[in-house]
């Protein structure tokens, strides 16, 4: 099973650096699009005691870096929000090997809203739980999230998916870049077209 990252062509040294390092940009969660990331409530009879407790949680956030990535490739409004409306590709990578390399670092989205934490809870919540909740709106990005405090996670990217829009010269580009990583890898990447993609879905 594979995981997905969408992606404009707009920066095509980018789109370079992900195929032929074979690795993804991990944000501070102050720059993703939801400006409700991060946020939990938090009602306490007690708040002056878990007040350091309250400020790790706040350094801890700050110090994580995060990666999105999808378990779907076919989502219509994920293509037109990432992905260019179509002119872009998705990213396609081996899901086991960033099991293996993440571990608990690896944990999909809870659609549920923003969380509410106890007392009873507080000494035990990491940042990461409270950076995995979204709102039910979300949903259809179906998101799973790498943690780190790199700059870049390494993948093993086993697919391209070329948008129904992308332009012959961009496809041409992508193509000429992934037979030159194939050419010195004995794991190669295939290029399929979206229209494919949907054809078998």
């Amino acid at each position: 099973m594979l995981l997905y990252k969408y992606r404009n062509l707009n920066n095509f040294d980018r789109i370079k650096d992900i195929i032929q390092n074979k690795r993804f940009y991990a944000s501070a969660y102050t720059d993703l699009n939801d400006p409700m990331e991060g946020i939990f409530k938090y009602k306490a009879k007690y708040r002056d005691k878990y007040s350091d407790k309250l400020a790790e949680i706040k350094i801890n956030k700050d110090n994580l870096k995060i990666c999105s990535l999808s378990k779907t490739c076919e989502e219509t409004l994920m293509w037109s929000h990432y992905a260019d409306g179509e002119r872009g590709i998705v990213i396609g990578i081996n899901r086991d090997s960033l099991k293996r390399k993440y571990r608990d670092k690896l944990k999909p989205i809870k659609y549920k809203g923003i969380p509410f934490i106890s007392d009873d809870e507080i000494n035990n919540i990491q940042a990461e739980e409270i950076l995995s909740y979204k709102k039910r709106g979300w949903r259809y990005e179906k998101e799973i999230r790498v943690f780190t405090t790199e700059d870049f996670i390494t993948v093993e990217i086993e697919k391209v998916i070329l948008g129904s829009r992308i332009t012959s010269d961009n496809a041409l580009h992508i193509k000429k870049l992934i037979d030159e990583v194939n050419k010195n890898s004995s794991q190669q990447i295939e290029i399929e077209k979206l229209e494919n993609v949907l054809e078998r879905a």
